[in-house]
């Protein structure tokens, strides 16, 4: 094609596209050349002037190959595109190395140059991947905000965060046992697919499908309504109520158990009382069974031999009238003692 078929063979393009257009190619050849910006139309004749300086043939599908990426602002910014459409572009070199990709929007210098064939990738202040469906925003990673809240997205691309505040909440009520559901939850290690962790890390977490099933309202749903992903926020607290009933339990088994402690220690005293009657019954039979060992029939005693038949051989615990003696056998019947610990265990101490 001669430059002055030029006129016939292109399509009509509004005076940006031209602008834009003129100082592309001039730019990519290293050319100078002077544009009539100032001018309110630029001219068939000024852009046949253009090609015909830097001895450009172009045809018809060429120049409209080349207006494909008139979407960008910025030195370089799309200049390896070929057949990728709808594509957005703004600051130096953004998506510069894009090839074929489209509905590619890349924001800041050098925005997106990691993007080549992939669709729908969104790149603002970073070199993004080539990975379709896929959004890359700078300056968050490794970003603190120590006072501020998390942030979520819904299915259609809304982000926000959750609110707290009793302003925006109504029918406030106790959780009750909503949180036993939690004991249904079977918690998993897994990976994921390779398109999406590329690298294959362990991961371990819930599967939405299975929660699901224990309780819908604890599941993030796509624009189709399946479950996609799981409230980890709701689920958090329903672990706090689940804490808090176990807390309120622990709190009880700890009173009991100070009750308990001090019933023991009770009887622990009673023991060590009873422990001391038995001691001091001890001492007091075996003084009995001393002075019954050294009694002789000229003191009035008894022989130890010789128990008097007149008397029963049954021993008595005390005599019938006061001030009289023992006037008991040497043997000590079970009967009399069954009669002393009795009176040791059922007794105070301050009785004796």
């Amino acid at each position: 094609m001669r430059p002055q078929d030029l006129t016939s063979e292109t399509p009509k393009i509004d005076v940006a596209v031209r602008a834009e257009l003129l100082h592309r190619v001039c730019a990519k050849h290293s050319v100078a050349f002077e544009l009539r910006l100032g001018e309110k139309l630029i001219s068939d004749a000024l852009v046949r002037e253009c090609f015909a300086l830097l001895k450009v043939f172009v045809d018809v599908a060429g120049l409209i190959a080349v207006t494909r990426r008139l979407n960008a602002v910025g030195a370089t910014a799309l200049s390896s595109n070929t057949t990728g459409h709808d594509n957005t572009a703004v600051g130096l070199s953004a998506l510069a190395n894009n090839i074929t990709g489209s509905n590619n929007i890349a924001l800041g210098t050098f925005a997106g140059q990691s993007v080549t064939t992939s669709s729908n990738v969104i790149c603002i202040g970073v070199q993004g991947s080539n990975t379709d469906d896929s959004c890359f925003i700078g300056q968050i990673f490794n970003a603190s905000s120590p006072g501020g809240s998390a942030v979520f997205i819904d299915a259609s691309n809304r982000l926000g965060t959750v609110v707290s505040s009793k302003r925006f909440k109504e029918d406030i009520q106790q959780m009750g046992t909503v949180s036993e559901a939690l004991f249904a939850l079977k918690p998993v290690s897994f990976h994921y697919k390779k398109q999406i962790d590329p690298a294959g890390k362990s991961q371990v977490g819930l599967v939405a499908e299975d929660v699901e099933k224990v309780n819908p309202d604890l599941v993030v749903r796509d624009k189709e309504g399946k479950a996609y992903g799981v409230r980890y926020d709701q689920v958090n607290a329903m672990l706090l109520n689940e804490f808090l009933k176990e807390h309120e339990t622990v709190q009880e088994l700890r009173s009991t158990a100070v009750k308990q402690e001090a019933t023991i220690a009770e009887l622990k005293s009673t023991v060590a009382q009873q422990q001391n009657g038995i001691e001091a019954l001890t001492a007091g039979l075996q003084k009995v069974s001393a002075q019954l060992a050294t009694a002789s029939p000229s003191h009035g005693g008894l022989e130890a031999s010789k128990p008097d038949p007149k008397r029963s051989t049954f021993p008595k615990a005390r005599c019938p009238t006061a001030g009289c003696r023992w006037q008991e056998d040497r043997v000590v019947t079970a009967a009399f003692l069954a009669a002393l610990l009795r009176d040791v265990l059922f007794k105070p101490v301050t009785a004796w």
